[in-house]
């Protein structure tokens, strides 16, 4: 598959993931605390994908996170997740993430990485922010809801790229 279908098929799939997410959450009440399943993508696009691809794939999905969370400028999940991506591929050539344990673990930095920056872009571009201390405290508690369904974003994410990295064996199967 070549990196423009590989970015299409994974942008659409985190679409799907945020358009179920969203109204199984409200529905259940849980949306305080909601796992990042787009940041999980990220994670797994910044261990399989190039440079170039990667990064403008997952700029593109938190530019569709913003649109599902309110309350955010438009543009932070974007910088964000651009951020993040980058990150990731440096520490994705040191350290191997193969093992459910290893994706736990990197879910879970990532995540309190991302709310980091959140803090971060917030000091520096909205002035009005003034919950930082929430945002901190919410950190952890965030990144353990997230990081479970780090492994099953990972298999559905696998799934989808294995459906079109398949080789063709011709007419008969030759």
């Amino acid at each position: 598959m070549n990196s423009a279908s590989q970015s299409l098929a994974s942008i659409m799939a985190v679409f799907l993931m945020l358009a179920l997410e969203s109204p199984l959450l409200m529905h259940l009440e849980l949306s305080f605390f909601a796992p990042d399943l787009a940041l999980i993508a990220v994670v797994w696009i910044a261990l399989h994908f190039g440079s170039v691809s990667g990064a403008i794939t997952c700029a593109v999905i938190g530019f569709l996170k913003d649109g599902f969370v309110m309350g955010t400028p438009v543009g932070m999940h974007m910088a964000i997740y651009a951020v993040l991506f980058q990150v990731l591929r440096y520490i994705a050539g040191k350290f191997q993430v193969r093992s459910i344990v290893t994706v736990i673990v990197t879910v879970t930095l990532a995540s309190m990485l991302s709310t980091s920056l959140f803090a971060l872009l917030s000091l520096i571009f909205d002035k009005t922010f003034d919950n930082y201390k929430l945002v901190f405290q919410l950190m952890v508690p965030l990144a353990l809801v997230t990081a479970p369904f780090g492994p099953m974003v990972f298999y559905f994410m696998d799934r989808l790229d294995g459906l079109f990295n398949r080789k063709s064996t011709g007419l008969f199967g030759r």
